[in-house]
């Protein structure tokens, strides 16, 4: 059987915090790439803006 890591791209002060929180109660490997918002217009990077989600979730081998 093969496994899968989850990646999760989280934006900070977002609500994907929830799913940080399920993957940790679930006991499932995972690893965390965190996104900072702009200072001062509290916006998301360049990086994120294609999508309209604060959260994406990948599975990798």
């Amino acid at each position: 059987m093969e496994y899968y890591m989850i990646h999760v791209h989280h934006l900070e002060k977002s609500r994907s915090h929830r799913i940080l929180w399920l993957l940790e109660l679930l006991e499932l490997a995972y690893e965390i790439h965190v996104y900072q918002r702009d200072p001062k217009t509290q916006q998301a990077p360049e990086a994120l803006k294609s999508g309209s989600s604060t959260l994406g979730v990948e599975f990798a081998p």
